[in-house]
């Protein structure tokens, strides 16, 4: 039996396009990548909350289909392959000036 949130979500997405939900999935996705290279962009800190965040991002990489939302499923959601996005996640930690992202909308905001 639904619980009245899940009611309330339910009445709440009926009321949508699916072209609507369509582009919140892809913001959402877009944004946890994102969030994942700045995460990946950190560079050796001695603070917990860096280290913590760098491991979780690294472990939701490579976690593959495991998660609420799966790294493949978050790649999938913006049309991204997620093997080439694990391989330039870890190109660009080692050298943050790495074409692949940097030449990308969050290349371009964090470079400009």
């Amino acid at each position: 039996m639904p619980t009245q949130m899940e009611k309330i979500i339910d009445a709440q997405l009926a009321r949508l396009q699916p072209e609507e939900i369509a582009g919140a999935w892809r913001c959402l996705c877009s944004m946890m990548l994102c969030q994942t290279a700045v995460s990946y962009r950190r560079r050796s800190s001695h603070r917990k909350e860096d280290v913590i965040a760098k491991r979780r991002a690294k472990e939701w990489v490579y976690a593959g289909n495991e998660g609420i939302i799966s790294f493949d499923e978050a790649c999938e959601g913006i049309d991204v392959d997620s093997e080439r996005a694990a391989k330039a996640f870890d190109q660009f930690a080692r050298d943050e000036k790495t074409k692949t992202i940097s030449r990308t909308v969050y290349g371009v905001r964090c470079y400009a």
